[in-house]
């Protein structure tokens, strides 16, 4: 099938950037390897690569648990034929922008549980960090000096129509994703297999194996041959697949609470040969669940003394226990200017613009371009979406701004994004983008 052909369909809004297609609807050179093996696929509709993607899926078992669906538990994962291709410059942006939010992250975790400065000096409202109840009281000061509080982050970004990164959301609270990234290129990567190599496409095996080392890594100070387990809520969990894929690829034995057990302040697997000491979580579950004697009272996940395993030193925990107090979209108004002041340079990625409610001035801004914008819980444990205040009607918004005033501190308010545009197949059997 001809070029013109594929993208007969393809939308190319003036005004937007387009990831395929640069202003004179010339295909970008870095998404001609990836064109190139479409249009032999495009023939048949690309029926071919569609059923290749859905058998590989099947033979991987890649599954997410879903409540909320009639057809049964385990829902099959989705995946797009067509994968977003960066350009090597313009990835390597990126990723030093990544880098230097979580260097900048896992320097304000450290603070709000020491010495609070920049609590004290109201470089980030106290009423943001403390008033929620991600914030765990009985770890303040029992994070680690020698190692860093952050082992994983990961964030969602989107290009805006103008062609500029935006952060959307930090992502701290433990290693979601991480097994789904590798088993999607996985599955991808054989199917368009002449376009990766022609592109050169760089392979993820750098990351999980840097992981695994630095995880080894501050394990070894503790002993010669040291264990490191991941933790995972179970099989009830809706991403306990990535759990057990994660944990086959790096190598550390899968375990849940059951699993474990506390004396004398260490921590040690249950095995047929008896109790093997660990050094090392990986954390796959909520920090606030990890601990029911000291964290949630309530919670049946959790591992009774593990927190003063680690109060103790005898224990690393990755991520740090707290640090999902950092996922509360309120923090991202404030990042900007604590990047200047505690890395002393100007952020990389700029945050989608935030408001949080609970700053008078900010409050005043939100309810005068109220349907204008989008409202968002400030901390991460309340049950509620996102929502776009002008897709509402008039009953709803002004059902929504009256929750805003009488409970300010716990919205947050942030731009609507107008989008870059970005290909996929226009449906199956349709043979264009």
């Amino acid at each position: 099938m001809s070029q013109d052909a594929l993208f007969s369909q393809y939308l190319n809004t003036q005004g937007h950037y387009n990831e395929l297609l640069d202003q004179q609807g010339v295909v970008r050179p870095h998404w001609i390897p990836l064109v190139r093996q479409l249009e032999g696929y495009a023939a048949n509709g690309f029926q071919e690569p569609i059923d290749l993607v859905a058998e590989r899926l099947r033979s991987f078992g890649l599954s997410y648990n879903a409540y909320s669906e009639v057809e049964g538990l385990y829902q099959p994962w989705r995946l797009s034929l067509v994968p977003v291709a960066i350009e090597q410059d313009e990835w390597a942006t990126i990723s030093e922008a990544i880098a230097q939010r979580a260097h900048l992250l896992d320097y304000v975790l450290k603070d709000i549980y020491g010495a609070q400065h920049l609590l004290v000096g109201s470089d980030i409202p106290a009423a943001l960090v403390l008033g929620q109840k991600g914030y765990l009281w009985p770890c303040q000061y029992l994070l680690p000096n020698e190692a860093p509080r952050l082992h994983l982050y990961a964030a969602d970004i989107a290009r805006c129509a103008n062609g500029q990164w935006k952060l959307i959301a930090d992502y701290t609270q433990d290693c979601r994703g991480a097994g789904f990234a590798l088993q999607n290129r996985q599955v991808i990567a054989p199917i368009l297999a002449e376009a990766f190599s022609a592109s050169h496409v760089r392979h993820q095996t750098v990351f999980y194996e840097t992981l695994q080392h630095t995880l080894k890594h501050y394990a070894a100070n503790r002993a010669d041959n040291p264990i490191v387990v991941l933790l995972s809520p179970g099989p009830e969990h809706d991403l306990y697949f990535e759990h057990a894929y994660l944990s086959s690829q790096l190598g550390f034995p899968l375990v849940e609470s059951a699993d474990l057990t506390v004396r004398n302040d260490f921590l040690y697997m249950k095995t047929l040969r008896g109790l093997r000491k660990v050094h090392v979580v990986l954390r796959c579950m909520n920090d606030w669940e990890c601990d029911p004697m000291e964290l949630d009272a309530g919670s049946l996940l959790g591992v009774p003394g593990l927190v003063q395993a680690v109060r103790q030193g005898n224990l690393v925990m990755a991520n740090a226990l707290g640090s999902g107090v950092l996922e509360s979209p309120g923090l991202q108004a404030y990042f900007p200017d604590l990047c200047q002041k505690v890395l002393g340079e100007a952020i990389k990625m700029p945050s989608v613009r935030t408001w949080w409610c609970g700053d008078a001035q900010a409050r005043d801004y939100v309810l005068a371009n109220f349907n204008d914008l989008v409202i968002k819980p400030a901390f991460s444990d309340m049950k509620q979406n996102a929502v776009l205040v002008g897709a509402l009607s008039s009953k709803e918004q002004q059902a929504l701004r009256q929750r805003v005033q009488a409970q300010p501190q716990a919205y947050v308010a942030h731009e609507a994004l107008d989008l870059a545009l970005t290909p996929d197949i226009a449906g199956e059997g349709s043979g264009v983008l």
